[in-house]
Order: structure tokens, then C-alpha cells, then sequence
């Protein structure tokens, strides 16, 4: 049975991962061993309606409706959050650690199509 139920809001990582191999079971989903990205395989990820590979183990719930505020802010944690997040954790980062970040962040110049 799923554990995705229709009409729930959902997120959807950069990538997709089976959430079983050994990458996985480390929170290494952009290394599993049964992975992709959108726009390399499949389309951008950005239409209506998309097909998601690894759909189980890909897709996340927010608790948050679809004309809610707060989704906008919530589709950070597709890439731009997960990716300093993975960063913190692997350096072990505490609240007695300094850090520098550098970036240019999201790719302004790459246009989305639906």
C-alpha cells in the first residue's frame, strides 16, 4: 500500500533514489546506486503533471495545502536547504563551529517550462 495519498502536497528532491541501497540507509540519496536527476533522464520535473521514478522513496509530504503561504518557502527544501543540510552534517557542524559559505545559490538565467 502507498503511503502517498492523492491530492497531498508533496516535495520533490532533485533527485530521485530507491531509499533502499547502502547510500540511502546514510541519508546519501544523491549517491544511491538507483538514482537520477530531473532534466538528464526525464523532463525538467516542472509540468502539471510528471512522472516520478522511486516514487516511494522520492517524494516527501509537507503538511501544508496547496494555496498555503508557507509553500513557497517549503520548496527550498528541494535542493537549496537539502544541499547545505548534507553539507553541515558531514562537516559536523555544532553550534561552536564556524563556517563560510559561498555560492551563487539557485541558477537565476535557467528558464522552467510547464
Amino acid at each position: 500500500m502507498s503511503r502517498l495519498k492523492r491530492g497531498a502536497v508533496v516535495v520533490a528532491p532533485f533527485v530521485w533514489s530507491d531509499g533502499t541501497c547502502e547510500f540511502c540507509r546514510e541519508g546519501l540519496q544523491t549517491s544511491c546506486r538507483h538514482d537520477g536527476q530531473w532534466g538528464q533522464t526525464l523532463d525538467d520535473g516542472q509540468g502539471e503533471a510528471v512522472r516520478v521514478p522511486q516514487v516511494e522513496s522520492t517524494l516527501v509530504t509537507v503538511a501544508v495545502g496547496e494555496d498555503s503561504a508557507l509553500l513557497p518557502s517549503l520548496l527550498t527544501l528541494s535542493d537549496v536547504f537539502c544541499t547545505g543540510h548534507h553539507c553541515a552534517m558531514t562537516a559536523e557542524v555544532s553550534e561552536r563551529t564556524t563556517v563560510t559559505a559561498s555560492g551563487t545559490g539557485p541558477d537565476p538565467g535557467r528558464q522552467h517550462r510547464t
